[in-house]
């Protein structure tokens, strides 16, 4: 009889640290990215993986192209 009781106690623990290592995954993915002593973002491969191109074409060269890059990048975070 107490064998069977220790068995569900050691798969509680087990379930309990599975919890807790899926929760520190989460937690480090959400994270805040690392910054330089200047403040600036330090990039690693997984910054890459999924990048946004955007891309501009003007039709007409002569004109002065201005973009407002708070609208661009308000836009590509929707």
């Amino acid at each position: 009889m107490a064998g069977a009781g220790s068995k569900k106690r050691d798969a509680k623990v087990v379930d309990k640290e599975e919890k807790k290592e899926e929760l520190s995954k989460k937690d480090d993915e959400n994270a805040l990215p690392p910054l330089d002593e200047r403040g600036n973002h330090i990039l690693a491969n997984i910054d890459f993986e999924n990048p946004v191109i955007v891309h501009f074409k003007t039709d007409n060269a002569e004109v002065t192209f201005k973009v407002s890059w708070k609208d661009v990048e308000a836009a590509v975070r929707k």
